[in-house]
């Protein structure tokens, strides 16, 4: 038996060689236990960590849920929607309102929609057909868009076109007449061409009446140019507005138009581009100033 190393620190009895607890008292004689470390504060931390985290996470949920300052309450108006078969009753009235009649020879027309030409797609690049109400304000008016197949119908005349075209000159009993070119303002010369349309026209008036009388109940209008009749190419044909006769209420006339536009703008109709159309006016508002025309008859589909 080897002799004893030691002595416990606690009980004083012997230890043996090797011999790390006390078998007397249990006390680590010659082991050193370690107290445990202190955790408390490495938890307080994360637990204070874990704990912000959560808060700025919770924040952010009531930030963006609870904000209204970004939110717009937006209430559309009622629609009125069209009527599908079930009539709503009108108010009581004390009078009945008369159906009103469409006199002849008026002097101004009444816009009978509401709806403006462009919104219902009646434009002259279009082919749709019907009265629509062109301007604004005090300049608001009513006027009729037809193609070139169709006779223009207006209160005091019907009109429609048979043929368009473009001769290099005009001539009758009183000599030819070739186009006169104009001039820009800088002194450019500006060559010009005829544009002849022939017509077809109704006296619906209550007495005889000569189309274009006036030299401003008709103008050919495009996108390249146009005008009023040219009086010098007017004279020179039999067949004119200008050399023909009156008609009676309800008779049928025919006539040819003659005028002068810029080459460009010729070419253009004769290819049926520009979007030619004539532009027609009532007898009685013919000439008169800031009168639009009632009706127009598109050229490019004549």
């Amino acid at each position: 038996m080897s002799a004893p190393t030691g002595r416990c620190p606690r009980c004083n009895a012997e230890l043996a060689p090797g011999q790390d607890w006390c078998t007397s008292c249990g006390y680590a004689a010659t082991t050193r236990v370690l107290r445990p470390g202190n955790w408390r504060v490495p938890i307080m931390i994360l637990a204070a960590i874990f704990l912000l985290a959560l808060g700025g996470v919770a924040a952010a949920f009531v930030a963006v849920s609870g904000d209204t300052s970004q939110v717009k309450t937006i209430t559309n108006p009622p629609k009125t929607l069209p009527a599908t078969g079930t009539a709503t009753a009108p108010k009581p009235s004390t009078a009945s309102t008369p159906t009103a009649s469409t006199p002849t020879g008026t002097t101004t027309s009444t816009p009978t929609t509401t709806h403006a030409c462009g919104t219902l797609g009646i434009t002259p690049d279009t082919e749709k057909e019907g009265t629509c109400v062109q301007g604004q304000g005090a300049n608001k008016h009513s006027v009729t868009l037809v193609n070139g197949d169709s006779t223009l119908t207006l209160q005091e005349l019907d009109v429609k076109v048979t043929k368009v075209s473009t001769p290099s000159s005009v001539s009758g009993s009183a000599g030819t007449v070739k186009p006169v070119a104009g001039k820009t303002k800088s002194g450019k010369s500006i060559p010009k061409a005829f544009v002849v349309l022939e017509i077809t026209w109704k006296n619906n008036d209550k007495q005889s009446q000569q189309l274009n009388s006036s030299g401003k109940q008709l103008a050919l209008q495009s996108a390249a140019g146009g005008g009023q009749v040219f009086p010098p190419g007017e004279k020179a044909v039999p067949g004119s507005t200008f050399n023909a006769k009156s008609v009676e209420p309800g008779k049928k006339g025919k006539v040819e138009a003659i005028f002068q536009v810029p080459e460009k703008a010729a070419e253009a109709i004769k290819l049926r581009g520009a979007h030619p159309q004539l532009a027609v006016w009532e007898f009685s508002t013919a000439g008169q100033k800031k009168e639009r025309p009632s009706g127009f008859i598109r050229l490019w589909n004549v």
